[in-house]
């Protein structure tokens, strides 16, 4: 994922394995979005994608964990800066 600082946030299943990414927010029912901070995906969180064919596996918080795409689709990130 090559965004930028400036640049919109994007849904975690549109970013590519290798990619290191920081979640910014979570959208959806309250409910889904309690269980995936309860998972690591908290606001600030430093994500890094695994693989991005079918489920996503990504590593956060020194866990590797998979989602659905439509589960990744209501985490929202920006590229991580270094």
């Amino acid at each position: 994922m090559s965004l930028s600082s400036d640049q919109p946030s994007q849904a975690l299943r549109d970013a590519r394995a290798g990619d290191t990414v920081r979640v910014l927010r979570l959208e959806g029912q309250e409910a889904v979005c309690s269980k995936l901070r309860e998972m690591g995906f908290c606001e600030q969180a430093e994500v890094r994608i695994l693989n991005n064919s079918g489920t996503m596996v990504c590593s956060v918080c020194g866990s590797r964990v998979g989602l659905s795409r439509q589960l990744a689709g209501s985490i929202r990130v920006s590229a991580a800066v270094a």
